[in-house]
């Protein structure tokens, strides 16, 4: 019998049983079987390529059958998709060295290869089984989910997704238990606003919640803002402002000058005959103030959300979520005569600035709680 962590090495080698990706992974030797295989067309056969293709065909089915014999020793139904895995790529090697046939050189040498006999009732077989693994596993998570198990829901869905991807379209009862996994796999959320602090900044907060709703559901998860006596619900999530604090508006200022001497034309004197005979330039002194303004407030709030499940009345998290939002802003202005600045400077067009006022400051908290409410929430029930 094999060791526990050797099957698992093989298993996760060799098959990837329950994904959409695929069933089953190539064997180390199908590419330079591949490769030998292709330089096999044509009827004039060269005996050292025959030979190659009967060493790595060799190679790869005693691989694939030592495999399969070890998971069939082990006697386990959750092994069949893995040995139906097997199975078929075992079919499709085979179908391909029988698509070169004839397999002979001139001087009449023919590969010794080991086919496996029956392999398509084999592959059927092994078919059948792993389907049949799958359905009652699907139905025992849906025995679990009908007690309210979500997790479980969902993964008979992928269980049966599976089934039906590939192994058989239509298998028993598969599709009614699809539509049953799909319902019994949403999680049903109200959300609920407790009594803030202070008082008006509750209803501001659940009105940015409840503007950005939609950005909550998904495949797994309904969210409800208002409680309805006929909706059953699988979690509660209390949400409470606990408190605003918002700074005071600091205000910094700084002055530069800048001057220089601009050319503004030439003095020139002449000969007596008018020709040019010296040029002195002509400067104009010019300076510009730059005053710089620069204001900032803080603010800083306390979001509490705890969550409970309906089932068993429990807390399942309850955290304090900080939040922060910090204004700062600056603004340049500059006076006297421009031609003085090094560089391009466009003057403010607010004349008397100012921070965000106290009510300002705190809405644009609030919706960064929101924010933060959704991350919590999408984060910490994405598995329930």
């Amino acid at each position: 019998m094999l060791k526990p962590l050797l099957l698992c090495a093989l298993i996760g080698l060799f098959v990837a049983c329950n994904q959409p990706k695929g069933v089953f992974q190539e064997s180390p030797y199908d590419s330079e079987l591949n490769r030998v295989a292709n330089s096999l067309t044509g009827t004039n056969k060269k005996t050292k390529h025959l030979r190659g293709l009967e060493t790595v065909f060799q190679q790869a089915q005693h691989l694939d059958l030592v495999l399969v014999d070890s998971l069939l020793e082990e006697n386990r139904p959750d092994l069949w998709p893995a040995v139906n895995a097997l199975y078929r790529r075992l079919q499709i090697r085979q179908r391909k060295i029988t698509a070169l046939q004839p397999l002979r050189a001139k001087n009449g040498y023919e590969p010794t290869l080991p086919f496996v006999p029956n392999i398509a009732e084999k592959e059927a077989e092994s078919r059948r089984n792993a389907a049949t693994y799958l359905y009652d596993k699907a139905q025992k998570l849906l025995v679990e989910a009908e007690k309210g198990n979500r997790p479980a829901a969902r993964e008979a869905l992928f269980t049966l997704q599976d089934l039906k991807q590939h192994y058989y379209l239509y298998w028993e009862n598969a599709n009614a238990l699809l539509d049953s996994a799909r319902i019994l796999g949403v999680s049903h959320i109200l959300l609920t606003n407790l009594p803030a602090t202070p008082p008006w900044t509750g209803p501001v907060f659940w009105k940015e919640v409840s503007a950005q709703s939609r950005r909550l559901n998904d495949e797994w998860h309904t969210y409800y803002f208002t409680f309805s006596p006929n909706q059953p619900y699988d979690y509660v999530v209390e949400c409470q402002v606990k408190s605003i604090q918002v700074g005071s508006e600091s205000r910094s200022e700084s002055t530069t000058t800048e001057e220089k001497d601009i050319e503004k034309g030439f003095e020139e004197k002449k000969d007596t005959v008018g020709n040019v005979i010296e040029r002195k330039p002509i400067y104009e002194h010019v300076k510009a103030e730059i005053r710089k303004l620069s204001l900032s407030r803080r603010a800083e709030g306390v979001l509490a959300v705890a969550v409970h499940n309906i089932h068993d009345n429990a807390l399942v998290l309850s955290k304090n979520l900080p939040v922060f939002y910090n204004y700062s802003a600056d603004f340049t202005y500059v006076s006297g005569d421009q031609r003085a600045l090094s560089s391009s400077i466009i003057s403010s067009a607010d004349l008397y600035p100012s921070a965000p006022s106290e009510d300002r400051m705190s809405e644009h908290l609030l919706g960064d709680m929101q924010s933060d409410l959704f991350y919590f929430l999408k984060k910490h029930l994405v598995k329930r």
